[in-house]
């Protein structure tokens, strides 16, 4: 076969014909691979970030929690609290405060509205604690709303990372 036959007008339509589906498929599937791919990964690492953050929010509010639950315990049974474990509440309250405040404002491009509405609520009643009041009361209360706000916030966390409940 001559050269001027291989090139000839017939030839060169077969070989267009049969050769430009695979060069498309061979162009263009890369660049939807590639696509697909950095999707998944951006979408993974936003959702390994919305996990670690209703991590820590629910982690705060346990450790308050056992604050107010120890003190409760220990109030109970004594009678009376010392000025150290006070000061202790206060201080170790306010961090909570701070933390839980931090994740808040960060929360708004994170959490779902319930979520931050939730937090909102926990931190008033917080916030709102007078050293004049019922500390027996007041400690009960605060166990008793920061288990509150650690249900409603595992029920939102797992609506919004769509994780199956298994503990149903």
């Amino acid at each position: 076969m001559l050269i001027w036959e291989i090139f000839s007008k017939d030839n060169l339509v077969k070989m267009v014909v049969s050769g430009l589906p695979t060069l498309i498929i061979a162009l263009v599937l890369p660049f939807v691979s590639i696509r697909f791919a950095l999707k998944q990964f951006y979408s993974q690492k936003w959702w390994e970030q919305k996990s670690a953050a209703y991590a820590n929010i629910i982690e705060i509010v346990a450790e308050y929690k056992h604050l107010s639950d120890t003190l409760f315990e220990h109030y109970t049974s004594q009678g009376e609290l010392r000025e150290e474990a006070i000061s202790e509440y206060y201080a170790r309250r306010d961090r909570a405060v701070h933390e839980l405040q931090k994740i808040r404002v960060k929360g708004q491009f994170i959490f779902p509205n319930s979520a931050i509405i939730v937090l909102n609520s926990f931190l008033a009643s917080i916030e709102s604690f007078d050293q004049k009041e019922n500390w027996v009361g007041r400690f009960d209360d605060q166990s008793g709303k920061a288990s509150d706000c650690i249900t409603h916030l595992r029920k939102i966390a797992l609506h919004d990372l769509k994780i199956k409940n298994k503990s149903k």
